[in-house]
């Protein structure tokens, strides 16, 4: 769910908790994950950290609003009238000031909490209550660390090992043992645990409440900008739909203009080089979407032979659905085309429903590293749009998973595979308008897709949102290959929805989308 101004992600997680992943929790959490590596929290690695955070949001609002002005530049170059086009709305607050030292900022507000949240401290740990007691053991300090065998004597005797062990405490660890035996009650090691956690979790509140303003400025104007240009994104979708043709599209003109940067895929089983290109690369601004696109990625007796058995399966083709809050399938004006679907067996060596199976998984973890099992995915979705409709067939604009930048759930889609096995004569290219892509494939010709970045975790936020445009003459046929990360042949698709959020023991209509 997405909630606010700023488009904060609300998930609910294991304990059922409603948990709001708004700028503050991002600080938390990175907080968090500084403080628990070892000899690491100091206040450089932390300013570091926090640093490293803000820059990530700098880059995205930058990245945000130069993919705003080039949508807005292609109404120009499509020689439409542009007063569909908005400015952003400002973010609560303002927009965020470019001109703070973030280093600087980062400092007061540690500085402010108290600096460092762990300071040098003896192994053990002792609380130090009064001057008496101070000049009393500070000596004795000294001494364990110089005579006593290990340098831990102190940290056990603080925890009662001294009586827990005589033998070995009181020959190996005497001097820890005597200044603990001066303790008027010895101090337990779940106690040293809760203190050290009252003070990490004071520190980060107070470092993430010092930090808050500015960085909830940020993300809203990340989100002012995204909003501006999802605002008209579906008008530039239609009218690129209506002003480009598989015949007439050329990738490196025209308002579309894609990253034409080669690719490379060789297929071991049918001893192929496959060529492709780069479409779209992520960015450490917009991490997680790549849209690729590989030529004669099938032959034409494999694409023929999906179309044969999805045409046999289940009665053939019949009205696509979507999935609804229930799981229940039904029929929608977002998605105007017919479907069947063809389900290979992974470990068939003959089958070339498997071969093209397998074809796709090798290509998926070849280019992303996901690591993704042959077995327990979704079946091939054969999809039929008729070009010979009054109302032609078409799939409006939509993502295949989560595309909100929330983290990755199990089972859930991270890949999608299009391959066009035909093609229309006019109309029927795919669009990735978010990400100004387009792709118009040739028969036998597949576009890649994956959606979910590896090192963040995080799905992406919108740049593979895409959409088949209305068939105005003749037939398209594409057969779609959904893939999960999480999935195996004892954990199967059909136990998830296509973000993996919810589980469905009684699975899942395989012509879902």
């Amino acid at each position: 769910m997405i909630v606010g101004a700023t488009n904060d992600i609300v998930i609910l997680n294991d304990e059922f908790q409603l948990i709001r992943r708004d700028a503050k929790f991002e600080i938390e959490q990175s907080l968090r994950s500084a403080l628990a590596l070892p000899n690491t929290a100091n206040t450089d690695n932390i300013v570091a950290t926090l640093v490293d955070i803000e820059q990530k949001w700098q880059l995205r609002w930058q990245e945000e609003t130069r993919f705003r002005k080039l949508m807005e530049n292609d109404f120009i170059a499509f020689n439409i009238s542009d007063d569909q086009v908005k400015p952003p709305v400002p973010p609560p607050g303002g927009w965020p000031s470019e001109r703070i030292d973030t280093q600087d900022w980062i400092r007061a507000a540690l500085h402010a909490c108290g600096g460092e949240p762990y300071p040098n401290e003896p192994a053990w740990y002792l609380p130090i209550d009064d001057q008496d007691s101070c000049a009393v053991w500070t000596p004795k300090y000294e001494a364990s660390l110089q005579i006593d065998s290990h340098v831990w004597c102190g940290r056990w005797a603080r925890v009662g090992e001294c009586d827990n062990n005589p033998n070995y405490m009181r020959n190996f660890c005497r001097i820890a043992c005597e200044l603990f035996d001066d303790m008027a009650q010895p101090v337990l090691a779940v106690d040293i645990l809760l203190d050290l956690a009252k003070r990490r979790d004071s520190f980060i509140a107070c470092v993430s409440s010092a930090l808050e303003s500015h960085a909830t400025k940020l993300r809203g104007a990340i989100s002012a900008e995204n909003n501006a240009r999802t605002a008209f994104a579906e008008k530039l979708r239609n009218v690129t739909c209506s002003h480009i043709s598989p015949l007439s599209f050329n990738a490196s003109t025209g308002p579309h203009q894609n990253i034409t940067q080669p690719a490379y895929f060789y297929d071991q089983e049918s001893q192929r080089k496959i060529r492709g290109q780069h479409l779209f690369r992520a960015s450490p601004a917009m991490p997680g979407a790549n849209i690729s696109l590989f030529t004669q990625f099938a032959t034409r007796d494999e694409c023929q032979y999906l179309i044969d058995t999805a045409n046999r399966t289940n009665g053939g083709f019949v009205p696509a659905t979507v999935n609804q809050e229930d799981d229940s399938a039904a029929l929608s004006m977002s998605r105007r085309a017919s479907a069947s679907v063809v389900k290979p067996d992974p470990d068939d060596m003959y089958d070339p429903a498997a071969k093209l199976w397998r074809r796709a998984i090798h290509l998926a973890n070849f280019m992303t590293g996901y690591d993704l099992d042959t077995h327990g995915q979704e079946p091939f979705s054969v999809i039929y749009y008729n070009g010979s409709k009054e109302l032609p067939d078409e799939y409006r604009p939509h993502c295949d998973g989560a595309c909100d930048g929330s983290p990755h759930l199990h089972g859930g889609r991270v890949a999608t595979l299009l391959l066009y096995c035909q093609t229309a004569t006019r109309g029927g290219i795919t669009t990735f308008t978010n990400a100004r892509t387009v792709a118009a494939p040739q028969p036998n010709d597949a576009v890649f897709f994956s959606y979910f970045d590896m090192t963040s975790g995080l799905m992406d936020t919108g740049q593979t949102t895409h959409s088949g445009c209305p068939v105005l003459e003749g037939d398209k046929f594409v057969a779609t290959l959904w893939l999960r990360k999480g999935v195996s042949k004892t954990d199967s698709w059909t136990q998830y929805d296509p973000t993996g959020a919810r589980h469905d023991p009684r699975g899942n209509n395989p012509n879902l989308s």
